[in-house]
């Protein structure tokens, strides 16, 4: 399957491939989605990314490490459970300009299985 068109925000781009993903018979995805509008400095990314991170009450800002490089948002260090890193990428994806997240190296500290 080919997705064509234009969207206004990357996490747009992304989550069409979503509905997408469940169609019976759909063996591969290309998405040719273009994402229209001047990108966003990384400077002006970086202050939404420290006021989200200031906000959320499930992130410990003197354990987080952040920056962002061409609208990639790359996070570091330790966070309670699996779920604050999702809802830390789910909210950081939602912040305008912000191409991808980066969360690879968000760690959580207590011990849980993987679901």
């Amino acid at each position: 399957m080919v997705l064509k068109g234009a969207v206004e925000q990357p996490i747009h781009r992304r989550l069409a491939e979503k509905p997408t993903e469940s169609v019976s018979g759909v063996a591969a995805i290309t998405n040719l989605l273009k994402v229209v509008g001047a990108p966003r400095p990384d400077r002006e990314i970086e202050k939404d990314v420290l006021a989200y991170l200031k906000w959320a009450p499930y992130v410990d800002l003197d354990q987080i490490d952040y920056k962002v490089e061409n609208g990639v948002v790359k996070l570091k260090g330790p966070v309670d459970h699996y779920a604050n890193i999702f809802m830390m990428v789910s909210d950081i994806e939602k912040i305008r300009g912000v191409l991808d997240v980066d969360a690879s190296e968000v760690q959580p500290t207590k011990a849980q299985k993987r679901a």
